[in-house]
Parts: structure tokens; C-alpha cells; sequence
């Protein structure tokens, strides 16, 4: 993507990873190596991968970024008063605000929902919904964190009767983002990418004939959103070797 981007060049990923017979000429490994100093180095020098599974439960990763915000900044708690198990009065502390102390904005990837370690006799689904509604909407709102939560479609798109009936114009749902409906009660922009390759029985999709795109054609789809009218969707190409995307023009009926 980098060699593309700034260099105009395209290098074929296989080379990169170096599969089987596939090496990279001496000029590639150098461009490479410069790629990886100029820009990797520095990107990755901002990025911490929270990789330990003991870290990885969304009661974990919610202590980590708090963690992280009382290191670099002032946390600002509020006390009420509440009834405790005995239905006496106790007072108790809540999160209202903080205040940073450098200028920052903070991206936390969650790669991918599904893929967090469950919480004690959590399913699944409550542990996705667990952090879409107790600890990012917290992030989000009071640390003013961009949290971007990946995940995958069920596999009901796929359905034959659904596949068949829809057609060209089969798009995803909400009720098709797998194990939970809280992604769209909780989140300001939900984004879908949908591969319609995958589907022998489709060879148009939205107007556009997919043999001419070489399996490049991809679709995008604004599910919800806070600031736009949705749904929306636009139809791209996507080229696997150089990482670049490109909107594609309306098409020719």
C-alpha cells in the first residue's frame, strides 16, 4: 500500500511474505526497507497491541484504557449516593470527565468483537454486548476515544432463498452483524464491506457486472449512522496488491 501510495509501484504481497518461491528483488527489499523506516517504524512507534488473552476480556480492556488516561491526564469523578445490598446509604464515585494533559486523539481497534476473551459465563453475545454498553459508550463519551469495533456478518446473508430472491440488489442488514444487536443502538457510524464474489449465484450486482472487475468489486454500505441519511450504498474496486480503494461510477444500464 505504501510502495503504491508514495512510489507509484506495485509489489505483489506474496513477495512481501516471501511464500514459496516468491523473493523480492534487491531494489523491492530496499524500497521496503525504506518504507518501514520512513513510515512503519514511526506509525507503530504510536500503536500498543494489547495481544495477552488476561487483557484481552472487555473488563480488561476498559482498565487498560483508564489505566492509560490516569497516566496521561486527570480523571474527574463525581460521588452519589446510592442503597446498598443491606438498603443502607453508602456513597459511591463516578467517572463524569477528564482532562487530558497533551493533545492527542486516541483510536482503540477492537479486532475483532468476537474474538474478546469471554467474561466469566458470559455467551458470546453478552459479552459483545457488555463492552458496546458499559465500557466503550464510556470511552467514547467521556475520554473522547474514536473506537473502531470490527466484525463479520452472520452467516444468514448467505441464505439461498435470501441470495436467490434478492439478487443483484442483496445487501447487508443490521440484523445481519453476527451475535449481537447492540452495534447499532451504540455506535455513531456503522460500516459494512460486502464481497458479492463469494455468491456463484450473482453476476451482477447494483448494476455493475462483476466479470468486469477481476474480483475487485466490493460494496459499501452505511448501515446507521448519527450524521447522514443512511442507508447508503456505494459500489468500489479494491486492488488486494496495492491497498488502494476507488469509488466507482455509476453505472451503465
Amino acid at each position: 500500500m505504501f510502495a503504491f501510495h508514495f512510489y507509484k509501484i506495485e509489489i505483489d504481497p506474496n513477495l512481501i511474505y516471501s511464500l514459496g518461491n516468491n523473493l523480492l528483488s534487491f531494489e523491492q527489499y530496499e524500497l521496503i526497507k525504506k518504507i518501514s523506516d520512513e513510515h512503519l517504524n514511526p506509525l507503530f512507534d504510536r500503536i500498543t497491541f494489547i495481544g495477552d488473552a488476561n487483557d484481552s476480556y472487555p473488563t480488561a480492556i476498559y482498565k487498560y484504557c483508564l489505566n492509560y488516561y490516569r497516566n496521561n491526564g486527570e480523571v474527574i469523578y463525581e460521588t452519589y449516593e446510592t442503597m446498598g445490598a443491606s438498603d443502607e446509604k453508602i456513597n459511591k464515585q463516578r467517572i463524569v470527565g477528564y482532562k487530558s494533559n497533551k493533545e492527542e486523539e486516541v483510536f482503540l481497534i477492537i479486532d475483532t468483537l468476537g474474538l474478546m476473551k469471554k467474561e466469566s459465563r458470559f455467551t458470546k453475545k453478552d459479552n459483545i454486548d457488555k463492552w458496546l454498553e458499559d465500557y466503550a459508550i464510556t470511552l467514547r463519551n467521556i475520554f473522547k476515544t474514536t473506537i473502531i469495533n470490527l466484525h463479520h456478518l452472520n452467516r444468514s446473508i448467505s441464505n439461498f432463498d435470501r441470495v436467490k430472491h434478492s439478487g443483484e440488489d442483496l445487501q447487508p442488514q443490521l440484523d445481519d452483524i453476527k451475535d449481537t444487536s447492540g452495534i447499532g443502538e451504540c455506535s455513531d457510524l456503522v460500516l459494512c464491506i460486502f464481497n458479492p464474489n463469494v455468491f456463484k449465484e450473482i453476476e451482477v450486482h447494483q448494476g455493475y457486472n462483476l466479470n468486469d472487475y477481476k474480483g475487485q468489486y466490493r460494496s459499501l454500505h452505511v448501515l446507521a449512522s448519527r450524521y447522514t441519511e443512511c442507508p447508503l450504498n456505494v459500489a468500489v474496486t479494491f486492488n488486494f496488491k496495492t491497498g488502494a480503494w476507488a469509488e466507482l461510477p455509476s453505472p451503465k444500464i
